[in-house]
C-alpha cells in the first residue's frame, strides 16, 4: 500500500467516526475536512496514480460528503 493511500484511509477513518460521534453543532469544521479530503485524495491520484483497489475509499468519500450535507443540526435549548 502507497503512503497516499494509507493517508487517504485514514483520513476517511477519522472523518467517519467525527461524524458518528461528534457534536451535531460543527458541520462546518466536516466540511473543512472534506474539502482536505479530497485535496489528498487528487493530489494522491495525480503522484501516484488511481488503482482500482481504492475504489471503495473513493465511494466511502463520497458516502460521508452526503452524510455531512443532509447532517442535522442540535439544537440546543437553554433552561
Amino acid at each position: 500500500m502507497r503512503f497516499g493511500e494509507m493517508v487517504i484511509i485514514l483520513f476517511i477513518i477519522a472523518l467517519a467516526l467525527a461524524t458518528s460521534w461528534g457534536p451535531k453543532s460543527k458541520k462546518s469544521r466536516l466540511i473543512y475536512s472534506l474539502i482536505a479530503l479530497y485535496v489528498v485524495t487528487v493530489a494522491q491520484i495525480i503522484v501516484e496514480e488511481c488503482r482500482w483497489q481504492m475504489i471503495p475509499c473513493y465511494a466511502a468519500s463520497v458516502i460521508l460528503t452526503v452524510c455531512i450535507i443532509f447532517r442535522k443540526h442540535e439544537k440546543k435549548t437553554s433552561q
